[in-house]
């Protein structure tokens, strides 16, 4: 806490510098300056190749990085350049590297309406992974306990139940209890469907005759 408290205060603060000057890099500078326990203080962006350089704090173009990285006291360099098949990372990289500075890499495709993306490492390989849905791996491990809850409650009403549905189905037609049929579900998994049938046994076959 001691820590963080004096970080935001300006003691002992990293200098960082934002390759890239668009409405992403605007945006994770906003999230920066409401990140302060971080300990960094931007000094200011560089225009890669096709972005504008006028603005506040754009201190000139991504030609001019390594003067920058001269004359300019930089402790770290985040790029955030957009997607451009033109533009070659691997100097500014290497050029980091012989100075000291430490590298942060904005993902192309991030945009600054993405909130599903994350981060993760399978042994030393890091993934960057966009999410479909709503629920982070923490929350499909929520999803399925509910799913084991509620499957347990169903089986037990199922139970208290079948003997009069069954008795009403058979009754009321010749057939199985249970109508069983292939459907589509999560990525396009196909899962086998179990209810009691409420249609004649060759509804399926009868469904032309009947439209």
């Amino acid at each position: 806490l001691a820590h963080g408290y004096y970080l935001r205060k300006g003691f002992n603060r990293r200098q960082v510098l934002i390759v890239g000057n668009s409405d992403r890099s605007r945006k994770i500078a906003d999230s920066l300056g409401d990140q302060l326990s971080w300990g960094h203080e931007i000094i200011g962006f560089l225009a890669a190749r096709n972005e504008k350089v006028d603005g506040a704090q754009v201190l000139g173009t991504i030609d001019e990085f390594g003067e920058i990285l001269k004359n300019r006291s930089v402790d770290e360099v985040i790029f955030a350049v957009e997607g451009d098949p033109g533009f070659r990372l691997e100097p500014y990289l290497k050029l980091c590297r012989r100075m000291g500075i430490t590298i942060r890499i904005v993902p192309a495709l991030w945009e600054p309406d993405e909130v599903h993306v994350s981060v993760e490492k399978c042994q030393s390989v890091p993934l960057i992974c966009f999410y479909q849905n709503n629920f982070s791996p923490t929350g499909l491990v929520y999803k399925r306990m509910l799913d084991l809850a509620g499957g347990l409650v169903g089986c037990a009403l199922l139970a208290v139940m079948y003997p009069a549905i069954a008795l009403a189905i058979k009754l009321d037609s010749p057939g199985p209890v249970f109508f069983r049929q292939q459907r589509a579900g999560m990525n396009g998994r196909v899962f086998g469907l179990f209810k009691f049938r409420t249609m004649y046994v060759d509804a399926e076959t009868r469904k032309a005759e009947l439209m």
